[in-house]
């Protein structure tokens, strides 16, 4: 098997075991049986499970901030760059689930030792521009500080997917996209919602 593909598996070998049993609970032995690998193989790809865990987060990341910044690009104003960002987050639940909730609840374990570039693309410094849209256009509360509906914004989309991890959703989270966006709608006091 060549040496990327190796890589590869390792990684989705370890995504759900990070998830499920967090980083320091999970063994390298765990990952390399996951993998259908041996503990060397492991070392070959990676140094130690730490540098592991931050290769993944950083791709996790990667994504993540990419499909944000598409949904951000999407012409229009205000209610359609934010339809647009609930709809690539929940895409991105249904799609993958465990690296939404790896890099929730690893953030400040491996935000410092992400690529400055990466830094710059920072998905709160994204939602928060999207709020500041918002606000210009006279569709953010000002009686609610641009923290707290970024915070309600990351909650809501972080346990989704720890949801859909745990088999707790009831149905793939891009169906919740209609109460979401009406929920979003009110919340920021959008009166139009055109689809």
């Amino acid at each position: 098997m060549p040496p990327a593909d190796t890589r590869e598996i390792l990684l989705r070998a370890a995504l759900p075991l990070f998830v499920a049993q967090g980083v320091d609970g999970t063994g390298i032995r765990d990952i390399a049986r996951r993998a259908g690998l041996t503990n060397p193989a492991l070392y070959r790809h990676f140094p130690g499970k730490e540098q592991l865990a931050a290769a993944l987060f950083e791709r996790c990341y990667t994504v993540l901030a990419q499909r944000l910044e598409q949904a951000m690009a999407t012409p229009g104003g205000f209610p359609a760059r934010l339809r647009a960002v609930v709809g690539a987050f929940l895409a991105m639940v249904d799609e993958d689930p465990h690296g939404m909730t790896f890099v929730a609840e690893q953030l400040t374990r491996f935000w410092p030792g992400l690529p400055p570039s990466l830094k710059q693309r920072s998905i709160a410094g994204l939602l928060r521009r999207l709020i500041r849209q918002g606000a210009a256009e006279g569709q953010a509360p000002p009686e609610v500080s641009p923290e707290v509906l970024l915070a309600m914004l990351l909650g809501l989309v972080s346990q989704l997917a720890r949801m859909a991890c745990q088999g707790q959703a009831s149905a793939p989270a891009q169906l919740w996209a209609g109460d979401i966006q009406a929920l979003m709608a009110q919340i920021f006091g959008i009166t139009q919602q055109p689809r």
